[in-house]
């Protein structure tokens, strides 16, 4: 692993894409760089929710990498070879299309993780929209594949468990609501 000034390493990522080429990339990160981090800075590169990442040892096996106790391994095997190389597959989507179903912000069809809110009827997110805040003043739900006939039923339950809620405590926020009225008049 090469070190640089201010306790940057250089990385190199060898990526496979779909249409079977490879693709290259060097970068710096910190020294000290977290397996999360270092997943965000490939997730941010590429847009893609689902890969791989391996590196490929001295014995010429292919070692997956999903935790940070893999990731340190991984890094501390490739600073004796003198190189940090690491090799990311994307994983194909078509299992995780949720068919019908379109992104509120966006008007895509949701691949991926679904964000369906628990205070609005009908309303879900793409994982790209919800992760750059879009509704961030509700609650959402996840959904990592498509529904089955058992979560439809736990999502209708969850959605009428909010909504009684939100309906029971209604009493407390219009208290509320009107102590703040009161108080911004006896300001004035």
């Amino acid at each position: 692993m090469t070190t640089t000034k201010c306790n940057l390493s250089n990385y190199k990522i060898c990526v496979s894409l779909e249409n079977g080429s490879i693709d290259v990339r060097r970068f710096q990160l910190p020294h000290s760089i977290q397996f999360d981090e270092f997943k965000n800075k490939i997730f941010n590169l590429y847009a893609k929710s689902k890969f791989d990442i391996y590196w490929i040892d001295t014995e010429e096996d292919r070692v997956n990498i999903d935790s940070e106790e893999e990731f340190q391994i991984a890094l501390t095997n490739m600073s004796e070879q003198n190189a940090v190389k690491f090799h990311i597959n994307f994983m194909t989507l078509k299992d995780n299309i949720h068919y019908g179903i379109f992104c509120c912000n966006c008007k895509d069809e949701i691949v991926g993780f679904r964000y369906r809110c628990l205070s609005c009827s009908f309303y879900e997110l793409c994982a790209t929209c919800e992760r750059n805040g879009n509704h961030n003043q509700h609650r959402l739900l996840r959904i990592p594949s498509p529904e089955d006939m058992y979560s439809k039923s736990l999502l209708k339950l969850l959605h009428k468990c909010v909504l009684s809620y939100d309906k029971e405590n209604q009493g407390v926020h219009d208290m509320m609501d009107q102590f703040l009225k009161k108080r911004r008049n006896d300001r004035r």
